[in-house]
């Protein structure tokens, strides 16, 4: 219920009021799911950016040790599962990287998500990188294998 709250008042906008919601929804135990959510509504909203890098680092960090214990000869279903949910998390974190200004690493991060799942917003976020660094021609490579992502053409911003 506070999740939904702070995402209406992030609507609204009122980011201090959703901050205040957010962090009664995280509790004092909070799951990598929410923490990444959190953070990406931030990110997206480009407010409270401090506390979405804090809150997506630590859903990385929780959602990585998980990974951590996985082995070939054991794997489950929830266990593959979990890649898409890093390949989110480490599109979040750095995504918020790039609001922060921090093109370099949010590249990074965006880049191994966009390896590890080739979804239309993970490519989005990269294209958005790599013109930011003036990458044109990677840019317009992930603009072009997302295209069938996203279901229109992808123009990448040309300057």
């Amino acid at each position: 219920m506070y999740f939904a709250l702070g995402q209406a008042y992030l609507a609204v906008p009122d980011a201090d009021k959703a901050m205040v919601n957010y962090q009664k929804a995280l509790g004092d135990d909070p799951k990598p799911l929410l923490l990444n959510s959190i953070a990406y509504s931030l990110a997206e909203a480009n407010v409270h950016l401090k506390e979405a890098l804090e809150y997506s680092t630590r859903a990385v960090t929780s959602l990585s040790e998980e990974t951590m214990d996985i082995s070939p000869e054991s794997a489950q279903p929830r266990d593959y599962a979990l890649m898409g949910q890093l390949a989110a998390n480490w599109d979040t974190l750095g995504w918020t990287k790039f609001r922060l200004g921090d093109l370099p690493s949010a590249a990074k991060y965006i880049d191994a998500a966009w390896r590890l799942m080739q979804s239309a917003e993970i490519g989005e976020h990269l294209v958005e990188v790599y013109e930011g660094l003036g990458e044109k021609v990677k840019a317009a490579q992930v603009c072009h294998l997302a295209t069938p992502h996203w279901g229109t053409a992808c123009t990448p911003t040309r300057t």
